[in-house]
């Protein structure tokens, strides 16, 4: 009997679980694929997410298997590694890679991984599950095979573990859908069945000696090599290995074919003297020409309903299909499947093992209707469960008004995309935490989501759209703008806007975007659009347009700069669109929810009495741009709502003023002026009248230093959400701290989650809406020694702060940018902004990082708080210093897209008030500094001598 791979075990974290299954649906991808290349024993996939769970699931099933993601599983790979071969010596164990850190890993490591089988690295094509199996089966089958028939071989050597797990799946499928097509020509079952078993193998080696060794014994069976020119030959690293090897198998079989692969292109002379073939790696286009040749089809068997004569009356091939069929068939139809157990194989063979064994519970029933009833309701449960669990195709039944996540075309959602569905996952997972609560509804609001594949057919289609380097912003826009969006994308549009005339939001999705190590955070665009236009037409075009700037973001100079920093190939990024109904409802004459906020489940400043796992919360009126953009918010723990974390003063000079709204009448606006272009900036203090508005107001006693919380109380209004939070009108922060604790959780890290919450005026119906969730990175190489002592010696020091987030920088920086406190008006920030991006680029030039330091909030969207920069204005920036002078009332920053990619770039950020005991900036000796630059407002000063720069946690020191 064959071996088989029938049960695989991923040890994932349940975060990284559920991304493999959202960007490739992988338990169905996995059997789509076996299906679609005609081999019938696709594996079951197993999750766990710890040791514990892996024994257990280990120990009750029978598991062939076990595939270790490094990346989420790091901390204890060499120790799951050792348990598992103590406890299941013959187990082979596979590596999934996912990261540079993991080679480097694996390099470090390679006594204690002698155990391992293999390794691979994932790239999202779920194939390679089935390349993994497929290269274990026939590993071990081959002895056995090459005694029963003639089988045909192909030898693959490679050492390069991205390189060979992009390439191991790409043979396995051409080489089986080539033997399906000679299949599919055969009228002969019995030639069929030869064909099949005699499909051509693939082997994969990884040194000289073994490849030497297999051609060796299945001499005969080979009919192809394909080999790396650099790996082990002899036990120790030669660079010509694979030239050694084709020179070697030359001497015995001069014909034989045999392909050389190298990232060096000088090598093809050498091959090609040698007799064999040569492949560049680094073919440009290579993986887009792969791809055009794979075929993607979904389909795993019909159902065929009989009577008891075993006549066909029917055919279901899904499950919705099939519990359409199950409510009209015959009875005796039904009672033969059922008493065969048709029913509850079929489901086996589909993976649906719960409704499988829910249908195999059921006693003979007396009273077939109660039968049929049972049965039709198991189906219901699973289709409403999996709808929820995954993101559903669009299609001609789909409805932006049914609270689902779509996609729309093919490949992948982006980050933010899997981050919304993730969300409703756990809304399903979890669904105790929405029952607990049940004056308000939890949701995530329904999405459409283009797909990367809709992206590419735009590309595809308009080659005036790449080479965009050379244009500015402006110009790109109107590339993108001219541009025709593919007919699959434009018949989907016209559908969302027959079914609704609510404001939608677009939203980019790209598919670096929300990861932990590169967020994108606010680098891409986002439109809201009141969607109220009364001729459909223009509303089309408004929603048209929308999509294609946010396809052009990708190309605009901040995320070309961005990309840079992190050194990111733009090859390697694709843009998804969100299409999402904005959550909220209509106050007055605008469209917005109550409120909007960041929620953090690690408070990088907690306050006294409070630490830092039990997370931070800012929160604004009105639409979320004031949240995510550094505006004038309200912070509080959602531990501890009831306790203010700044005094009652700073509390009202920094009360928010404004809140961003969209306003139903306003009908026409050109979305290529920017993202604000359909916003309306309105001042809270027009808004108080709206009985909703006012239930987040206090008055300001200030004769008693008091808030007047209620309705009727006359005086001036101060946004401080006292109702909610301090007298629990609404359950908002236990809702938040559930939330952002559970994501912590199933994510494995700290975590970032944006969301709104809106009562609506007619039904006085409260809801509240998960709007994003983000891993945030937040491990810090910290200074052992308490950085209080420096005090000591203040003249050795540039500055101390009491408000410090960011690791040791390593590297010694000399130079420094600021602002002298009396050159600063606060009117002209926005001046100062572009003056420093002018700077900024010099240094890019020159490839020098610095010290920046100013008054105000850095990246604020308000001008009046600091200096308005995005990210691509102070890029080289290694260290932020944000300066809180005697005038200002500034509080401390916390969520934010800029202050989230500041710390994903391991970019220091202190804060230093004039207020704080400890806190000193030294003006004097920054003054004196020999001069580089100056210019209106700012001066770049050089230190003759580098400057180290130290954090412990909480406090941060520069030492001149």
């Amino acid at each position: 009997m064959p071996y088989r791979v029938q049960n695989i075990l991923l040890i994932a974290s349940l975060y990284d679980s559920f991304v493999f299954e959202v960007d490739g649906f992988l338990a169905e991808q996995v059997a789509q694929d076996f299906y679609l290349l005609n081999l019938d024993n696709q594996p079951n996939i197993s999750h766990a997410s710890s040791l514990e769970s892996a024994e257990q699931i280990l120990t009750y099933e029978n598991i062939d298997i076990v595939i270790i993601h490094l990346a989420s599983m790091r901390s204890i790979a060499l120790e799951l590694v050792g348990l598992l071969r103590q406890k299941h010596a013959t187990l082979p164990i596979f590596f999934l890679l996912g990261a540079p850190l993991d080679l480097m890993f694996i390099e470090n490591h390679q006594e204690e991984l002698k155990e391992v089988d293999d390794f691979f690295y994932w790239n999202g094509d779920s194939k390679l599950f089935l390349a993994i199996v497929k290269h274990w089966e026939e590993k071990q089958n081959i002895p056995y095979d090459s005694t029963l028939y003639n089988i045909p071989i192909i030898l693959i050597i490679e050492t390069f573990i991205p390189y060979y797990s992009q390439f191991l799946p790409l043979f396995y499928e051409q080489i089986m859908l080539l033997n399906q097509d000679v299949i599919r020509h055969e009228h002969q079952d019995h030639n069929k069945t030869l064909y099949m078993k005699a499909r051509p193998r693939v082997v994969l080696l990884h040194d000289y000696d073994s490849a030497m060794q297999f051609y060796q014994t299945y001499t005969r069976h080979i009919i192809g090599i394909i080999s790396n020119i650099n790996y082990v030959y002899r036990g120790e690293f030669d660079k010509d290995g694979g030239l050694r090897l084709l020179q070697n198998i030359r001497k015995h079989i001069p014909t034989l074919p045999f392909l050389l692969q190298s990232f060096n292109p000088l090598y093809r002379d050498i091959v090609t003297s040698n007799e064999g073939e040569f492949l560049y790696k680094d073919l440009p286009g290579l993986r887009i020409q792969l791809r055009r040749w794979l075929e993607n089809e979904i389909g795993l068997g019909s159902f065929i309903f009989r009577n008891r004569d075993h006549i066909p009356i029917g055919e279901a091939k899904t499950m919705v299909g099939f519990l359409h069929k199950l409510m009209i068939i015959p009875d005796d139809s039904l009672l033969y499947h059922y008493q065969h157990d048709h029913i509850e194989k079929w489901l086996f063979t589909h993976a649906e093992i719960r409704l499988a064994e829910y249908v195999g519970n059921f006693h003979q029933e007396s009273n077939i209707s109660q039968l049929r009833q049972s049965i039709c309701e198991g189906f219901r449960a699973l289709i409403e469960y999996r709808r929820r669990e995954k993101i559903q195709d669009w299609n001609e039944e789909s409805d932006l008004n049914i609270n689902l996540i779509y996609k729309i075309g093919d490949d992948s959602i982006g980050g933010k995309g899997r981050g919304l569905a993730f969300l409703n996952v756990l809304l399903n997972r979890y669904s105790n935490l929405c029952n607990k609560y049940p004056g308000v509804r939890i949701m995530v609001p329904t999405a459409a989501v283009i797909a990367t594949g809709e992206f590419d057919k735009l590309m595809a289609s308009h080659p005036d759209l790449s080479g965009l380097d050379e244009l500015t912003d402006a110009g790109i826009d109107a590339r993108f703008l001219a541009s025709n969006l593919p007919p699959s994308t434009i018949s989907v549009l016209k559908r969302i806007i027959d079914q609704t005339s609510l404001p939608l939001a677009v939203r980019s999705s790209s598919v670096l975007e929300d990861s932990i190590s590169n967020p994108f955070a606010g680098v891409f665009r986002t439109f809201l659009i009141p969607n109220s236009h009364p001729d459909p037409a223009i509303r089309l075009q408004q929603l048209t347009q929308a999509v294609k700037l946010v396809y052009s973001s990708m190309f605009l100079k901040s995320a070309r700069v961005y990309r840079e920093n992190l050194r990111i190939p733009s090859r390697e990024e694709k843009m998804a669109v969100i299409i999402q109904k904005v959550a909220g409802s209509q106050h007055g004459d605008h469209y917005y929810p109550l409120l909007s906020g960041v929620a953090q489940s690690y408070n990088f400043y907690p306050g006294t009495h409070m630490k830092h796992e039990e997370g931070i919360v800012t929160l604004s009126v009105g639409l979320g741009k004031t949240a995510v953009e550094r505006g004038r918010t309200f912070a509080f723990c959602p531990r501890h709502p009831h306790k203010d974390l700044f005094d009652k003063l700073n509390i009202v000079s920094n009360s928010q003023r404004h809140l961003y709204a969209l306003a139903p009448h306003q009908i026409e606006f050109d979305l290529s002026q920017g993202e604000d272009s359909s916003l309306q900036r309105v001042r809270i203090s027009q808004k108080l009248c709206e009985t909703e508005l006012s239930m987040l107001s206090s008055v300001w006693d200030n004769d008693n230093r008091e808030f007047l919380t209620g309705s009727l109380i006359q005086g001036p209004r101060v946004i401080t959400f006292r109702s909610i939070l301090q007298y629990d009108q609404y359950p908002l922060a236990a809702v938040i701290d559930d939330f952002i604790q559970l994501g912590r959780e199933v994510m494995g890290c700290e975590v970032e989650m944006e969301f709104a919450f809106d009562v609506d005026p007619g039904t006085n119906q409260a809801a509240f809406y998960l709007l994003q969730i983000r891993p945030i990175s937040v491990t810090c190489k910290l200074y052992t020694e308490s950085l209080e002592a420096h005090l000591e010696h203040k003249s050795d020091l540039l500055l101390f702060s009491s408000y410090a987030l960011g690791n040791d920088i390593e590297e010694e920086l000399d130079t420094l940018f600021f602002i002298p406190p009396d050159r600063f008006d606060i009117v002209k920030t926005e001046e100062m902004a572009v003056e420093l991006e002018e700077f900024n680029q010099l240094m890019r030039i020159e490839n020098t990082r610095y010290v920046l330091i100013g008054p105000g909030r850095w990246g604020s969207s308000d001008r009046f708080l600091g200096i308005p920069v995005n990210w691509s204005q102070i890029c080289n920036a290694k260290l932020i210093v944000e300066v809180v002078l005697p005038n200002m009332s500034i509080e401390a920053s916390h969520g934010s897209h800029f202050f989230h990619n500041l710390f994903s770039m391991n970019v220091g950020y202190l804060t230093v008030w004039d207020k704080a005991k400890n806190d000193y900036l030294d003006w004097t000796w920054l003054h004196d500094l020999p001069t580089l630059r100056e210019g209106k407002y700012f001066c770049i000063k050089k230190n003759p001598h580098k400057m180290k720069i130290l954090f412990d946690g909480k406090n941060a020191v520069i030492l001149k």
